[in-house]
């Protein structure tokens, strides 16, 4: 068990940082001097993460997409229940069950 938890947190932080690579692949869009000057989400991102990601991550990534896929479907599984649990938990709080229905309306679209 403690090993299947271990390749499970092992493919959740690969997908993280696929998701944080495939960011910074993308083709940016031109800019005009003003908008180099403002920091995007990228760069937050980016300076929030402790080190570069290795590009050997990448390419073991690449090379085992379903096994991230499957990752990711949990995760959005998981943040499903957790959505649900917090609107049991907090019943009066009107906007937060509201915030956590849309949350968990989404994360379930995924398997429709």
């Amino acid at each position: 068990m403690a090993a299947a938890r271990s390749r499970l947190r092992e493919a959740w932080n690969l997908t993280a940082q696929l998701r944080l690579k495939s960011l910074a692949l993308t083709q940016p869009q031109p800019m005009s001097p003003a908008d180099a000057m403002t920091p995007t989400i990228l760069d937050e991102i980016l300076a929030f993460l402790p080190c570069a990601t290795p590009d050997a991550w990448l390419a073991a990534a690449l090379d085992h997409q379903p096994l991230l896929l499957i990752d990711h479907a949990n995760c959005e599984k998981k943040a499903a229940s957790t959505a649900l649990s917090l609107m049991y938990r907090y019943v009066d709080d009107l906007d937060l069950l509201h915030q956590m229905s849309r949350l968990a309306r989404e994360e379930l679209r995924h398997f429709e």
